[in-house]
């Protein structure tokens, strides 16, 4: 009997240990009426077991959208910038400024990024624009770079 009772009581603090809450106490002031508004609320915390040992923090989601409890499982907490509590970025509507453009465009952007790069490295690399007269191999790959970019090279319309 004594064992089965240490044994619960033993189950009992591991469960305890898995469920947490803070508490959250922030002030808002709002910008029309310039009052401060106070919040005082809990939000629980759940652990997991990592791979190789010890345990993640993570927070439980307090909001509830459409009269349903979020309870998701999250690793930061949002206060939208229209809103007045913290909140997963599924409840606030957050998403990435990258996800709200194609594919296209994010690969659009990041190549002219990349030749951007690449032209500012070329542009510091070369010592010699011309050499016996014809440009050389580095001002050529910048004159092609240049023709998709746009930059108006006056320095090279000189030389060529």
């Amino acid at each position: 009997m004594g064992l089965v009772n240490l044994l619960a009581l033993l189950v009992l603090l591991f469960l305890l240990m898995l469920w947490w809450v803070c508490t959250l106490k922030y002030g808002v002031s709002d910008n029309f009426t310039g009052d401060n508004i106070e919040y005082d609320y809990k939000v629980e915390l759940t652990t997991s077991e990592c791979h190789y040992g010890g345990v993640r923090y993570w927070f439980v989601c307090p909001l509830t959208t459409n009269g349903v409890q979020c309870n998701q499982r999250v690793g930061k907490l949002y206060l939208a910038p229209q809103g007045n509590y913290f909140g997963c970025r599924h409840c606030h509507n957050i998403t990435y400024a990258d996800r709200n453009m194609s594919k296209r465009r994010r690969k659009g952007i990041n190549a002219s990024i990349d030749r951007e790069d690449k032209y500012d490295t070329l542009n510091n690399q070369i010592k010699r624009w011309t050499y016996n007269g014809k440009l050389t191999r580095k001002a050529k790959q910048l004159l092609k770079i240049n023709a998709r970019l746009g930059y108006d090279l006056e320095c090279l319309a000189e030389m060529t």
